[in-house]
């Protein structure tokens, strides 16, 4: 868990260089100090204290940080030629496994940018694969895309066009 000075502290010798590559994330991102000490908790206590991440999300999609928020973490980028209202993103994971970094760091861009021109964010499983495919993975995902604050219209699974394409087709 934290320390009393906020950094992660190694207990082993052999994690010194993921300690420290951890604690420089700390330092630039201040959500996921919040977000160990939501779900690992602070070093000393017996449970970790509640932190409302949603809340803490809203905010900053609204302007609503503070000056330590923005000069920590914060970006902004655009789309060209996107149109306030009219910017449709889209997260589709296929249900063969779990979320990895590289499916938080797409889904966390479409709800950036779904939010900041007030659009929407599709969720569609990639469900053409039925032989790697299971509901636990469904779920999972679900759960995970709720515990990083993304929620978009759907599910929607992509089997559900069959009929259209091939009518198209």
């Amino acid at each position: 868990g934290l320390g009393k000075d906020g950094k992660v502290h190694a207990s082993q010798r052999k994690i010194q260089n993921l300690v420290r590559w951890f604690n420089s994330i700390l330092s630039e991102y201040s959500v996921l100090s919040e977000v160990v000490e939501k779900y690992v908790g602070r070093r000393g206590t017996d449970k970790p204290r509640p932190v409302n991440l949603k809340a803490t999300e809203h905010n900053r999609l609204q302007g609503e940080s503070n000056e330590k928020e923005k000069e920590e973490g914060s970006f902004d980028i655009d789309l060209p030629d996107a149109e306030m209202g009219k910017v449709c993103t889209r997260f589709p994971p296929e249900a063969s496994g779990y979320l990895h970094i590289g499916h938080a760091k797409a889904a966390l861009l479409n709800r950036y940018f779904s939010h900041k021109y007030k659009g929407r964010l599709i969720i569609r499983f990639d469900d053409t694969n039925p032989a790697k495919e299971s509901s636990e993975f469904v779920e999972n995902i679900l759960t995970d895309l709720d515990t990083l604050g993304i929620k978009g219209e759907g599910p929607t699974y992509t089997s559900d066009y069959f009929p259209q394409l091939l009518e198209m087709a």
